[in-house]
C-alpha cells in the first residue's frame, strides 16, 4: 500500500472517530435536557383515599419554591383517567376506583407525571339487619347539629317598612300544575347514616355543594342562627345571599340623593352601601366558603327612583345614555369593593336575572326578552329596551376579576319554549365572548316536572343536554322540592320529597362531564338550610334538606347515602339516565 494511500485511511479513521464523540454528546445532552423538563414518579393509593401530590418533596424540589407561591395555584394539574383519580386544582389525587391513571403537574415547560396504582378499597364490616333498616325519625339525636334558641325577630325591610314575614324569594311565580295527594304506598325505610363525612366532601370531584343564607335583614339571616350556621360551615363549600344582595338592598339612597342635588338631576354618580351583606362576606372568608354573588340586574327589588331624575321617584325617567352611566357604576362599585375587601371569597355573580319572559316580550333578537312585570313595564326595558341585557354583561366583564364567573340565572328552565329562548340568548353572549355559564332554578314541586330523568321535551335531563350543548357552565343555583301547605307533611309525602332530591342529584352526577356525561357542571345548591325558617314566627314551609330544630330530614340521608356512594366507589348504577 502507497504511502497517500495508507495516510488517506488513518485520516478518515481519525474523522469518524471525532465525529462520533461529538455526535455522541449532543445526543446525550438533547437526552439530558428532555429528561430535565420532565420526570415521573409510581404512587400508590387504596380507593377512596385522598393524597395532596403538591405537598411531595419531588414538587417542592423540581417547580421550585416560585411555583408553589400562593398555593401552587400556577401549577397545572391533569387525570388522565378520572373515573380512576381525579386530581384537584390544588394538587390533591382522589382515589375512585380499582385500576391505573397518569396524573400529570405542568409548570412552565417543566412536566410531573405521577403514574397513579389505585387499590382496592379494603373491605368493613357490614351494619347489622337492624342498622340497616332502621328508619330516619323527624327529631334524629342530638348528635346532630344544635337547633338555636335564638328569638324570631320583626326586622326592618329594605324600604323601612316592617316586615313580619319573610320574602317570597324572588320567583315572579313558578308555574306548574298544583300538587295533589297521591295514594303512595308504605315508605321503604331508609338507612340512617351518621353524617361522618361533610357533603361538600362526597360530591367534591363532580361540583361544589351550596345552600343559601335567607334572611331579609341581617337580624334574620341564616348565620345569625347557631344552628343553621354550623350547617352551613359543615357541608357546604358555596353559597348565595338569597335578598341581601340585591339592587334595594346595596343602593344608598340618601347618598345618590345629595349626588343629585349636587350634580344635577341627570346625575350618574351612583353611591352603595354594604351594611346588609358585610357580616355575611366575613362569614364565608372566615369559613373558606365561597359566594354566589346575587344579583347586579333584575327588574324586581331594583327599587323606582333609581331610574328616575334627580334619584327621585316621582320624576320622569332619565335618558339611555344616563341610564348606561348608572348601570355601568353601580355594577363598577359593587364588583370593586367586594373584590377589593373580600378578594376571592365571590367567585361568579348572577349579572342578570330571569329577563326571558313571554308576556308581551320583546323579539328582536330571537328571543323573548322580558318587558312587564306585574303588569307594568319594567324600569330597566323602559330606560334602555333590550339593551339592558348585553351592557349588564358588558360592564360586568369590564370589571369583574378575569377568574370570576359570570351567570345568566333563570326559572322554569325545563319548559321546553323558554329553555330555547334561554339558549338562543346565552349563544349571543357567548358570541360576544361577555358569559361563563348558566345558572338554573330548579324551585318546583313534588310531581313538576313529571320527569327530572328521561327524553321527553319537558324534563330535566332534557333541559340539562340542552345547555350543556351552548358549551357554559351550568350552575344548579336554587334547588328545593316543596310539600305546599295543601299537602300534609306525612311520612309518605317526605318520602316523596326525597326521592325526587335523591333522582336529581343522580341526573346531576350522571350528566356532569367528570362522569362522562354533556354537562359542566359547577357547583348544586339548595336554596335554602331549614324548613319553617327557623328566624321566623309561624312560617310554613316544607322545602330543603334539615328540620326547623336543624334535625336532618330523609332527602338529606338520601343524598348524603348517594354522595357517600360516589366517592368511595368512584362509580354509579343509575337507573333512567
Amino acid at each position: 500500500m502507497s504511502k497517500k494511500k495508507h495516510l488517506y485511511i488513518v485520516m478518515c479513521l481519525i474523522l469518524a472517530l471525532v465525529s462520533g464523540l461529538v455526535a455522541e454528546p449532543e445526543a446525550s445532552l438533547a437526552k439530558r435536557a428532555a429528561s430535565a423538563a420532565t420526570k415521573t414518579k409510581k404512587i400508590s393509593i387504596q380507593a377512596g383515599k385522598k393524597k395532596d401530590l403538591k405537598s411531595r418533596a419531588i414538587v417542592r424540589k423540581f417547580f421550585g419554591k416560585k411555583a408553589l407561591a400562593k398555593g401552587g395555584k400556577k401549577i397545572q394539574w391533569t387525570s388522565s383517567k378520572k373515573k380512576v383519580a381525579t386530581v384537584s386544582k390544588k394538587g390533591v389525587v382522589k382515589a375512585r376506583k380499582k385500576g391505573k391513571a397518569v396524573v400529570r403537574a405542568k409548570y412552565g415547560k417543566k412536566v410531573i407525571r405521577f403514574r397513579v396504582t389505585v387499590k382496592a378499597k379494603k373491605k368493613t364490616k357490614t351494619q347489622s339487619d337492624a342498622d340497616k333498616t332502621k328508619a330516619p325519625s323527624s327529631t334524629a339525636p342530638t348528635s346532630a347539629t344544635p337547633s338555636s334558641t335564638a328569638p324570631a325577630s320583626t326586622a326592618p325591610a329594605g324600604n323601612g317598612s316592617t316586615e313580619t314575614t319573610p320574602p317570597s324569594g324572588d320567583k315572579p311565580g313558578v308555574t306548574g300544575p298544583s300538587e295533589q295527594p297521591a295514594s303512595t304506598p308504605t315508605p321503604v325505610p331508609t338507612p340512617v347514616p351518621k353524617l361522618e363525612r361533610p357533603l361538600k366532601e362526597l360530591y367534591q370531584s363532580s361540583f361544589m355543594v351550596g345552600a343559601a343564607i335567607n334572611g331579609s335583614s341581617t337580624d334574620t339571616a341564616a348565620i345569625r342562627h347557631e344552628g343553621m350556621a354550623k350547617i352551613l360551615k359543615t357541608h357546604f363549600n358555596s353559597t348565595t345571599l338569597s335578598n341581601l344582595m340585591k339592587p334595594m338592598y346595596l343602593l344608598d339612597e340618601s347618598a345618590c340623593r345629595e349626588a343629585a342635588a349636587r350634580d344635577g338631576e341627570d346625575v350618574t354618580e351612583v353611591d352603595v352601601k354594604f351594611d346588609t351583606c358585610e357580616e355575611s362576606l366575613r362569614f364565608c372568608r372566615d369559613n373558606n366558603i365561597s359566594m354566589r354573588g346575587h344579583v347586579l340586574v333584575w327588574h324586581d327589588q331594583t327599587p323606582e327612583w333609581f331610574f328616575k331624575k334627580g334619584y327621585d321617584a316621582d320624576n320622569e325617567y332619565v335618558s339611555k345614555e344616563v341610564m348606561e352611566k348608572r348601570m355601568e357604576n353601580y355594577i363598577k362599585n359593587v364588583l370593586e369593593y367586594c373584590q377589593t375587601n373580600y378578594p376571592g371569597v365571590i367567585y361568579c355573580w348572577d349579572v342578570v336575572n330571569e329577563c326571558v319572559d313571554f308576556a308581551n316580550p320583546d323579539t328582536t333578537d330571537g328571543w323573548s326578552c322580558r318587558t312587564m312585570f306585574n303588569g307594568k313595564t319594567t324600569h330597566w326595558y323602559q330606560t334602555m329596551g333590550i339593551d339592558y341585557v348585553y351592557k349588564a354583561f358588558e360592564y360586568a366583564r369590564k370589571y369583574a376579576d378575569p377568574e370570576v364567573k359570570l351567570i345568566y340565572n333563570d326559572f322554569n328552565v325545563f319548559q321546553p319554549a323558554k329553555r330555547d329562548s334561554i339558549c338562543t340568548l346565552l349563544r349571543i353572549l357567548k358570541k360576544k365572548g361577555i358569559i361563563d355559564g348558566v345558572g338554573l332554578q330548579p324551585t318546583v314541586l313534588l310531581s313538576y316536572p313529571s320527569q327530572l330523568k328521561g327524553d321527553s321535551d319537558d324534563s330535566f335531563e332534557t333541559c340539562l343536554r340542552a345547555y350543556g350543548a351552548t358549551g357554559l357552565d351550568i350552575q344548579v343555583t336554587e334547588l328545593s322540592f316543596e310539600i305546599p301547605s295543601s299537602m300534609e307533611r306525612s311520612e309518605a309525602n317526605l318520602k316523596r320529597q326525597a326521592d325526587r332530591y335523591q333522582e336529581m342529584y343522580e341526573l346531576l352526577l350522571a350528566m356532569d362531564d367528570d362522569n362522562g356525561g354533556p354537562c359542566h357542571i359547577t357547583s348544586v345548591s339548595v336554596f335554602g338550610i331549614c324548613d319553617d325558617y327557623p328566624l321566623y314566627d309561624n312560617h310554613r314551609q316544607c322545602l330543603y334538606l334539615w328540620n326547623k330544630d336543624c334535625t336532618p330530614k330523609e332527602a338529606l340521608y338520601r343524598i348524603y347515602l348517594l354522595g357517600e356512594t360516589y366517592a368511595d366507589t368512584g362509580g354509579l348504577t343509575l337507573s333512567g339516565t
